[in-house]
Parts: structure tokens; C-alpha cells; sequence
């Protein structure tokens, strides 16, 4: 397991190796490390030229981007709270429906409870047994 593990470490420290030696020849082409395979051959070189390009534009890119975050940032939140707020708002046209809908329906409750309360006072005036029931608005 140890000897697995060693042969792991020495795959990364090549890949580190050959990715720095690429950012070095860029900016050291004549250093002497270079004249040395695997540094001397034209899969390097290119590697090292394609390398230097592709970091710059991520370097490039990413301060793009952090100097945009701010703005960013304003229009996201911007677009949250805009998208909360038109929630909010069908929501309360909802409950505000369903409000009206509920008092339209005790309203019809307590107009069929007065009719059934009359209908028994009318009764109860002419000689049945009554309880007494009261309404109160």
C-alpha cells in the first residue's frame, strides 16, 4: 500500500514538475534546465506556449469578473427581491379571494340560520315546543 501511495505522489510531482517547468520556460527560455529532455522537446515547448496563453486568459477573465461582482451582485438581489415581492403579492390576492369567498358563505350561513330561527319563531307562536336560539352579528 505504501508503494502504491509513493508511485501516486511521484505521478503528481511530474505533473507539477512539467506544469511549472512550462510557466518557467515562458518566462526563462534560456535557462539550461531546458536543453534536457523533457523539456528540450517541441511537445514541451508548444505546452509551455499554449500554458502561458491559457493562464493569462483565465487571469484575465477573473478579473474581469471581480470587478464586475458589485454590479453583479445589485442585479441579483435586484432580481430577488423583485421576484419575493410579485410573490408576495399573488399571494395575498389569494388570501384575499379566499377571505371574500369566506364571508360570502357566513354570510349565506347566517342568512339560512335567521330563515331556520324565524321559520321556528313562527311555529312556536302557534303552541309547539321551542327552544331558545339567538343570532348575534
Amino acid at each position: 500500500m505504501a508503494l502504491h501511495q509513493f508511485l501516486r505522489l511521484l505521478q503528481w510531482l511530474r505533473r507539477v514538475l512539467l506544469q511549472d517547468g512550462a510557466l518557467l520556460y515562458s518566462d526563462y527560455p534560456n535557462c539550461p534546465l531546458f536543453r534536457f529532455p523533457p523539456f528540450s522537446t517541441l511537445v514541451f515547448r508548444t505546452f509551455a506556449a499554449n500554458s502561458k496563453a491559457a493562464i493569462t486568459h483565465a487571469e484575465e477573465a477573473a478579473r474581469h469578473a471581480f470587478q464586475n461582482i458589485p454590479h453583479h451582485l445589485v442585479q441579483s438581489l435586484r432580481g430577488i427581491i423583485t421576484t419575493a415581492q410579485l410573490e408576495q403579492d399573488k399571494a395575498r390576492e389569494e388570501h384575499s379571494q379566499s377571505l371574500a369567498e369566506v364571508r360570502e358563505q357566513c354570510s349565506q350561513v347566517k342568512g339560512l340560520v335567521e330563515m331556520l330561527v324565524t321559520s321556528k319563531g313562527s311555529r312556536c307562536r302557534k303552541g309547539k315546543s321551542c327552544r331558545s336560539f339567538s343570532i348575534s352579528t
